[in-house]
């Protein structure tokens, strides 16, 4: 919905898809760097239940991370490509 008042008020499709997009990635942003740091610190303590495994391993703090962004990201742009194409004036006349 706020896609179609941006776009009422004259917002161009791509800054309705961007401004949807990044409305969207913020808070998986703000837990992926919460989740890295705390990973990080309480890695040694967590560590000692892993069996045949590092809690610093570069792979897992480098691939999971990147999964969960790309994972949020086309979730949050396929709503965005919708809200890009919607007509305004029939959005606004909708509501």
């Amino acid at each position: 919905m706020l896609g179609n008042l941006q776009e009422g008020f004259g917002a161009q499709g791509r800054g309705v898809l961007i401004s949807t997009v990044t409305r969207g990635l913020r808070p998986v942003v703000v837990g992926v760097v919460l989740g890295m740091a705390l990973a990080l610190l309480l890695g040694p303590l967590i560590g000692e239940g892993l069996f045949d495994s590092n809690p610093r391993d570069p792979w897992v703090l480098s691939l999971v991370p990147l999964a969960l962004l790309l994972g949020a990201g086309g979730a949050a742009l396929l709503p965005a490509l919708r809200a890009a194409k919607i007509d305004p004036v029939r959005a606004l006349r909708a509501e």
